[in-house]
């Protein structure tokens, strides 16, 4: 097999899953994932299950996940109400559980810069 032939074999199937995952994104069927969920990364999540996303939500911090699998918020941007809706649909959940990320199709990472001295 030339050099040719294998990048374009490569090529050809990028292309189908870049195609596949367009399709995904169009009919909402794509599941998303945001990596820190403060109030950066909150909001964001909201926003994507509002849209009709399934999303994933990932953070460190155990009782931010417990508090919000219960329906309530931690940003003063995001309501209860609003948590609490997006999780009894399904669209939203959060976990500290990293191998939940290998079932997104696309992930937002808002975490902290770590900026100091």
């Amino acid at each position: 097999m030339s050099s040719t032939m294998v990048e374009n074999g490569v090529t050809m199937v990028a292309d189908r899953a870049a195609d596949a995952l367009r399709e995904r994104i169009a009919s909402r069927d794509a599941i998303c994932g945001v990596v820190g969920l403060g109030y950066v990364g909150l909001p964001l999540a909201v926003e994507l299950a509002r849209a009709g996303y399934r999303v994933i939500g990932f953070d460190v911090s155990e009782a931010v996940v417990a508090n919000l699998s219960a329906g309530r918020s931690h940003v003063q941007d995001v309501s209860d109400q609003t948590v609490s809706e997006l999780v009894a649909a399904g669209l939203l959940s959060a976990t500290t559980d990293t191998t939940r990320l290998g079932e997104c199709d696309a992930i937002s990472i808002c975490v902290p810069t770590p900026l100091s001295k």
